[in-house]
């Protein structure tokens, strides 16, 4: 009876991390639809979803509060909190959205992507972690296929454009592995749930903050169908996939949560064909299956 339980919890484990990762991926789509339909410009976009998030996020914190009758910082953790939800957050998700005012979604997915890459090689230099050849050679796949999207995207994109794009993107990839590198010890030690709605209610801040600094939009008289993309932006695109994420870690582990999550880039390319109309060439999808084993193949080493 109890290996029928735990078989029954890993398969749920992994039907709610697919539906995570699909979620997370359609995040560039929804983008790319408001801009389609407004002049918002990218900080505007990302207020808006933290607009419409940040309730769901302080509710959670709050029923911790009321629940444990104590704050889950203490000290100098507080201040990792405070630095780690700007950096994970708030930088991660403005270079995100600002790249994608230049390139395809297409393009900014197989970027993002990019970021467990940048997690072995930031290990490999601050944590001392050994990279083995396996890596190095799981490195080089990955790198090779971005090489060959970013080949694709000339042929269909502007170059200025696509390399802007590429680079605001691949900042915001390495901003989130910063995250990923330096938050590991305090997520652990707090529970992922609840470091993630702290850090972004922190993010929230620091949007707004941005926000007003910038001044020069404004998110009232927007059209309807703008405020309905901003909403499914903040709760499907943002707090459902954020909370699945963190069970699914639970039940599965965080490795095993990494190889589902592959699946992202080829949704978002369906979604993208679907949605926005963009089509994908022989040479884009030879650089997704290559990024996409790199990045699995990384994954599988870590379990």
């Amino acid at each position: 009876m109890l290996k029928i339980e735990k078989k029954n919890q890993f398969l749920f484990g992994v039907i709610i991390c697919l539906i995570s990762a699909i979620m997370f991926s359609s995040k560039g789509v929804i983008v790319k639809l408001i801009f389609n339909v407004s002049t918002i410009n990218s900080i505007g976009v990302l207020s808006l979803r933290m607009l419409f998030a940040f309730p769901f996020y302080l509710a959670v914190a709050i029923y911790f509060l009321r629940k444990e009758k104590a704050f889950p910082f203490k000290g100098k953790q507080w201040i990792q909190m405070l630095a780690l939800g700007l950096l994970g957050y708030y930088c991660s998700s403005f270079f995100d959205m600002w790249g994608l005012s230049y390139i395809s979604v297409f393009i900014e997915r197989i970027v993002i992507f990019t970021y467990p890459t940048i997690v072995l090689i930031l290990s490999f230099f601050f944590l001392k972690k050994k990279i083995n050849t396996f890596q190095v050679f799981a490195l080089v796949i990955t790198y090779l296929g971005i090489f060959i999207a970013f080949k694709a995207g000339k042929m269909e994109q502007n170059l200025s454009n696509l390399k802007i794009g590429g680079l605001l993107v691949f900042i915001s990839a390495f901003t989130y592995a910063c995250y990923m590198v330096f938050g590991t010890k305090i997520i652990q030690q707090v529970g992922s749930l609840k470091f993630t709605c702290y850090a972004l209610m922190v993010s929230s801040f620091g949007v707004f903050a941005h926000y007003f600094i910038d001044g020069s939009q404004s998110l009232i008289n927007e059209p309807n169908i703008v405020y309905a993309y901003g909403f499914y932006l903040a709760v499907i695109g943002t707090v459902i996939p954020t909370f699945l994420t963190a069970e699914g870690i639970r039940l599965i582990g965080a490795s095993n949560v990494a190889i589902i999550s592959s699946i992202g880039p080829i949704s978002t390319i369906g979604l993208a064909y679907v949605f926005l109309g963009e089509k994908i060439t022989g040479l884009e999808i030879l650089g997704t299956i290559f990024v996409v084993g790199g990045v699995l193949l990384i994954s599988l080493q870590k379990k």
